[in-house]
């Protein structure tokens, strides 16, 4: 009778670890101001992730462009040279603020565009930082599986764990609806995408209403982490 007790109990703790809110880290999401030189561009969403063991500051590379209020998208080369530096500040702690001057060059990235949003990412280098990072997952995501939109929208005060549902998984794309639409997605693109783990399966890059539904969409962590692994690993001259 003991031994059953257990597996019952063992039983429903591993149901509620499943069914569960992830409970990521805080201080890995910031609100990111790209700074050029001679003027300066707050815009979207920005968050910590271990790339290859390194600590890396995602964001969208669309906001380099109308987006952001710029006249046309930058290409990646166009963006590093505008950015000079970023400056991040914490969404748990405005007084927390990261800096970085070393921009990641992503020779393919560009805004999303139809149904690829893979490109649409971009990175800069963290050197000497030793705080929190989240971490990207590895498993695969089926349509119906809940993820979690890690995000402070438009107008609020504070840092939000919103669900979704998995609308479609697709190469380049991961799609998503949101049961509980009552919040302003402006201002949310560069934010991750948690699974139940708490581990990234996307970078957010927008959305919109269909059908009464909200939805979002963004760049798959299969997508970018490859292309941001690459660019962080290629040699001089190679």
């Amino acid at each position: 009778m003991k031994k059953i007790t257990i597996s019952v109990l063992t039983f429903l703790l591993t149901l509620c670890v499943i069914g569960g809110t992830p409970n990521p880290v805080s201080d890995v999401v910031f609100k990111p101001t790209f700074l050029t030189g001679y003027d300066s561009l707050t815009a979207g969403t920005c968050f910590i992730l271990a790339v290859d063991g390194k600590p890396v500051a995602i964001t969208a590379h669309h906001l380099f462009g109308p987006a952001a209020g710029l006249e046309q998208d930058l290409t990646p080369e166009q963006a590093k040279d505008f950015v000079a530096a970023i400056a991040l500040s914490s969404m748990n702690d405005h007084k927390h603020v990261l800096t970085s001057t070393n921009m990641v060059l992503l020779p393919s990235a560009h805004a999303f565009s139809g149904e690829d949003a893979s490109k649409d990412v971009a990175a800069f280098m963290l050197n000497g930082y030793s705080g929190p990072t989240l971490k990207a997952a590895t498993e695969a995501l089926e349509k119906g599986d809940v993820v979690f939109l890690y995000a402070r929208p438009r107008g609020e005060e504070s840092l939000r764990i919103i669900p979704a549902k998995v609308a479609r998984v697709a190469a380049g794309i991961l799609e998503y609806t949101f049961d509980d639409g009552r919040f302003n997605l402006a201002g949310t693109s560069g934010a991750p995408v948690l699974n139940q783990k708490g581990e990234v399966v996307a970078i957010n890059l927008g959305g919109g209403e269909l059908k009464g539904r909200k939805f979002g969409f963004g760049n798959p962590a299969t997508s970018f982490m490859k292309l941001v692994s690459d660019a962080m690993n290629k040699g001089p001259g190679s």
